[in-house]
């Protein structure tokens, strides 16, 4: 029994390596030294996508990382739907009434590509059939060709934080988020994967840069 745990915690322990593996995220920043000794603890997330399935993704993780770090947040999309304009005194209201000193927008700043080379690969079924005493089998190889493929190499992101009492931008970060490909030119990332690492970095980027403020207990 306890030869079968071990072996499910290692495989557990090595598909969470390989999505993690699969994709990295570097990010560059400035922060404004007069908002050096100045952090936030009530922030309004707000990314700037097209699709909503992704505004929804990218707020509720940022908020997640937030709120793991004791800060208050909620995502734009649940607190003004992006379904309409808003009043300037609609949107002052929904922010007084949340009590948020800030607010920070994430916003995609394009993919880069690159030519990979993918070698061919040749596959081998095989089939056997018995009548009577006598058994028969055939085989069949398939071989894809190899070459230059084009592929995504890293998605780019642009992170702003605004102090939301004077509109002035405190923080801007730059994220670039690496697709690692094997070296048959698969990749394990699927597009949730490349938001989560770049939505845990951008938060982790704050903390680096004490911009964070434990409001929640």
């Amino acid at each position: 029994m306890k030869s079968k745990f071990t072996i499910s915690l290692l495989i557990i322990s090595f598909t969470s390596f390989l999505f993690i593996s699969c994709v990295s995220t570097n990010i560059a920043s400035f922060k404004d030294p007069s908002y050096r000794n100045v952090s936030f603890g009530r922030f309004l997330v707000i990314a700037n996508y097209k699709k909503i399935e992704t505004v929804q993704k990218v707020e509720g993780m940022v908020v997640d990382h937030l709120k793991a770090r004791g800060v208050y947040s909620v995502a734009n999309s649940s607190l003004l739907p992006p379904i309409r304009e808003y009043s300037d005194d609609e949107k002052r209201n929904a922010f007084i009434a949340e009590n948020l000193d800030c607010y920070i927008i994430i916003s995609p700043a394009g993919l880069n590509n690159a030519t990979i080379y993918v070698p061919s690969i040749s596959s081998t079924s095989a089939s056997v059939s018995a009548s009577r005493n006598k058994a028969s089998g055939s085989s069949t190889t398939v071989t894809s060709a190899g070459g230059e493929r084009d592929v995504v190499s890293s998605v780019d992101t642009q992170a702003e934080l605004y102090d939301i009492q004077n509109g002035n931008i405190v923080w801007k970060g730059e994220a670039s988020t690496e697709i690692k490909y094997n070296a048959y030119g698969q990749t394990f990332a699927g597009i949730d994967d490349v938001l989560r690492s770049f939505c845990s970095n951008i938060v982790y980027e704050l903390e680096k840069n004490f911009l964070l403020k434990s409001t929640e207990k």
